[in-house]
């Protein structure tokens, strides 16, 4: 039932909320939460606090001698960060969800980002092979997870998730990060 478009479905939600329940703070770039001046002096100290996380993150990765091509250990480390703090924007958020997906053996998974724009996302089901050009053959039973818009639904369903506009930075599947 787990790895099933129905699971995928329901996890992803379940992953949503994990997210927000540990985004205290939240995203300091969601104009939706920047309206009136309070609102605007309270995001000031979201993104101080974001800055604090995103800054212990890089002392890690520099730290530990974390290569610029190992995505997988920097998503984990700016996940780690991102709890610790309660604050991220959509890069945290998904990683965040990304790694409550993979401790929940839910396979195949994909952490993407826009191509073009700057937006990142998990998506659910996605084989290892699907690429752009072929999405006709997969897009129908994968799923998006977006803590950051709240956003969770079959992709072939949502229109403002175009695939060609997708670069798939990370997979997992059977146990395998790549």
């Amino acid at each position: 039932m787990i790895n099933t478009p129905a699971g995928y479905m329901s996890l992803a939600n379940a992953a949503n909320s994990y997210t927000r329940q540990k985004m205290t703070y939240g995203s300091s770039n969601d104009v939706r939460k920047i309206i009136g001046p309070i609102s605007f002096v309270t995001n000031i100290g979201v993104g101080i606090v974001n800055s604090i996380a995103r800054h212990e993150a890089d002392v890690e990765v520099d730290r530990l001698r974390v290569a610029d091509y190992n995505t997988r250990k920097q998503m984990e480390i700016w996940a780690e960060k991102a709890e610790k703090y309660g604050a991220g924007n959509c890069g945290e958020q998904s990683a965040i969800a990304f790694q409550y997906l993979r401790a929940r053996q839910v396979e195949p998974l994909t952490w993407t980002r826009w191509s073009v724009g700057n937006h990142a996302f998990v998506l659910l089901g996605k084989p290892a092979n699907g690429t752009p050009a072929h999405a006709k053959d997969w897009i129908n039973n994968v799923v998006v997870c977006d803590p950051w818009k709240g956003v969770v639904g079959f992709l072939s369903q949502l229109p403002a998730y175009p695939v060609r506009n997708m670069t798939f930075m990370l997979h997992s599947e059977a146990g395998v990060v790549v």
